[in-house]
Formats: C-alpha cells, structure tokens, sequence
C-alpha cells in the first residue's frame, strides 16, 4: 500500500513538471513574407500555419526549437527550410522571393 501511494505522489509531481514545462515554451508572431506573384500557403512542421497573397505577409505562432518551414502553391513546394528558432529571436521572420539565395531584388 505505501508502495503504491509512493508510486502514486511520484507521478503526480512528475506530471506537474511536465505540465509547467510545457507552459513555460516561450513562442513567438512568426511572419511569413510572400515576394512573389502566387498566393503562398506557409507549414510548419507539416501543420498549415497560414496563407500570404502575393506581395502580402501573414503570421502564425511558431514556438522556440527547430521547425521545417515550407512554402507551397498548391500542391507544389516552392521553399524549404528547416531552422532553429532561439528564444532570443527578434521579429522572426521567413521571406520568400524568386532568388534561390532568398535576397529579393
């Protein structure tokens, strides 16, 4: 019995770390910038985050830890990132433009 209700106190406190931990993930406005002349469809970690029009912005919540960004029209993936956003981040933000290096002219 004392057993048990060990066993019992020592996952109720491991489940109230857990819990406080995961509240604690500091997340940031991401913004998504769309630079060229398709309506752009952002993913983050393969989950829809949100849609730019062309020559527009959007924003999404986007928590610190590495992430795969994608860029799609449609079906068709345009961009492909995969980055570590710090706690540290200052306006994080994703451009996309028709330069392979990401510059926009």
């Amino acid at each position: 019995m004392k057993k048990a209700l060990l066993f019992a106190a020592i996952v109720v406190a491991l489940l109230a770390v857990v819990s406080i931990a995961q509240a604690q993930t500091k997340t940031f406005q991401f913004t998504f910038v769309n630079h060229i002349n398709v309506q752009l469809n952002f993913t983050v970690d393969d989950n829809y985050a949100c849609t730019a029009n062309a020559g527009m912005v959007c924003y999404s919540t986007v928590a610190v830890g590495s992430h795969d960004f994608k860029a799609m029209d449609g079906n068709n993936m345009i961009r492909h990132v995969v980055a570590t956003l710090n706690e540290d981040a200052d306006n994080p933000t994703w451009t996309i433009c028709y330069s392979q290096t990401g510059t926009c002219d």
